[in-house]
């Protein structure tokens, strides 16, 4: 089983994220850490047409999609979400 891991903040360092990567790792799953920087724009909460569609790229053969959201950017995570609900209504997110 395949599991994506996406944090739509700008810390790439996230020691939980990783830790989660690496125990599903460990148990026999494969996963993908993907950290999406938010929008530089000054007070935007979505991303650009392209980062959409690279996400949907990234995950296409992903089985479950999971997120690690601190609260200044649930509104990304959301959108995100939203986007991926519709994109792949059968996938686990």
């Amino acid at each position: 089983m395949k599991v994506a891991l996406i944090d739509p903040s700008p810390y790439t360092t996230n020691y939980g994220l990783r830790c989660i990567s690496s125990y599903l790792r460990a148990n026999s799953f494969e996963t993908k850490l993907i950290f999406l920087k938010p929008n530089s724009a000054q007070n935007s909460t979505d991303y650009s047409k392209n980062v959409y569609n690279d996400l949907a790229d990234l995950i296409t053969d992903c089985d479950i999609v999971g997120f690690s959201v601190f609260t200044n950017y649930y509104l990304q995570a959301t959108k995100l979400s939203k986007f991926m609900k519709q994109k792949f209504p059968k996938k686990i997110i």
